[in-house]
């Protein structure tokens, strides 16, 4: 009898725990592991990231009955049920600030639960209603240009008699992780514009180059807000089509180059949703708005805060652990 009512406590016990640990993920704080380079040199791939889901406000659960502790997937099989979908909702919500690191759900895997996409991240570089503007890879918001992270990272190309000089700088600034590239007759390097100054401090007459840099890439659309009421010109139809059609569904058409909505031609249109310009650090390898496009509040997840853990190739990376996300 006395076992028996041992082995009830400790049940018990671990069932509370449990619960408490699936309120928390669910509620508060989740951790993400960084699998792939698109924010460095803020985050590296094998940071464990808390990241904070009430920063702007809390997006309730929408697909409820799913496995505890699993995402997407159990051992290959779907984790969840689509049998019963609340819909979006979210308590205390605010605006994200300009240059949160935000983790997001992909906005194009529309056959899956809004929240059970996969997850993405990217800094906030534009607000519901900014202007943006691009030319090459200069980015203007509301006409003023736009000061990117110190980790922005692109990729510069360099004569290939400097091999050996550029070599012996990164190996003087203790730059083991930049790796030279050959690539037709060119040295190429990502780095972020600090590091092409300093390479240039130390060796004056290098020439590096933006690899891509064309100044014909030039641009400049609206970030839709909601109530934002826009004519749908040519122009504006071409940019917007896609959210409109995400917004409405199956009432929004297209015959002969018209949107069409319960079938009456569009004029204009009212966005529902606010939306953000979400870019990556390292354009090399970006999964951000200039292949996603907006990113629609309901998307977002939380705001990446805390580096908890990191291990790389090489082990572990104490000078990263409980290091700020910035």
């Amino acid at each position: 009898m006395q076992n028996k009512t041992k082995y009830l406590f400790w049940g018990k016990a671990i069932l509370f725990a449990l619960l408490l640990v699936f309120a928390v993920r669910t509620f508060w704080v989740e951790s993400f592991v960084i699998s792939s380079s698109q924010m460095e040199d803020a985050l590296k791939e094998g940071d464990h990231v808390i990241v904070n889901k009430t920063a702007y406000g809390l997006r309730l659960p929408i697909t409820p009955i799913s496995i505890p502790f699993t995402f997407d997937n159990f051992f290959g099989w779907q984790s969840y049920s689509t049998s019963l979908e609340l819909g979006y909702n979210r308590l205390g919500g605010c605006k994200i600030p300009v240059n949160d690191v935000v983790v997001f759900n992909h906005p194009l895997q529309t056959d899956r639960p809004l929240d059970k996409r996969t997850l993405c991240m990217g800094r906030c570089v534009a607000q519901p209603g900014d202007l943006v503007q691009i030319d090459g890879f200069e980015l203007y918001v509301n006409g003023r240009h736009y000061q990117t992270s110190p980790d922005f990272r692109l990729e510069y190309s360099l004569p290939i008699h400097w091999k050996d000089s550029v070599q012996q700088v990164l190996q003087q600034l203790k730059w083991s992780d930049k790796n030279l590239e050959v690539k037709d007759n060119q040295l190429l390097i990502s780095i972020n514009r600090l590091e092409a100054y300093l390479i240039q401090e130390y060796l004056p007459d290098t020439l590096l180059k933006v690899v891509g840099n064309t100044t014909n890439v030039k641009y400049e659309i609206i970030i839709p807000r909601k109530d934002l009421k826009i004519k749908l010109d040519e122009q504006k139809q071409k940019i917007y089509t896609y959210l409109i059609q995400q917004e409405q569904g199956k009432r929004v058409t297209t015959r002969a180059g018209k949107l069409l909505l319960n079938g009456k031609v569009l004029e204009e249109y009212t966005f529902q949703d606010n939306y953000y310009w979400l870019l990556s650090d390292n354009q090399l390898e970006a999964i951000d708005s200039n292949h996603f496009g907006f990113i629609s509040e309901k998307n977002i997840v939380g705001k990446a805060s805390l580096i908890w853990w990191s291990r790389s190739q090489k082990g572990i990376a104490w000078n990263r652990i409980f290091s700020s996300v910035k």
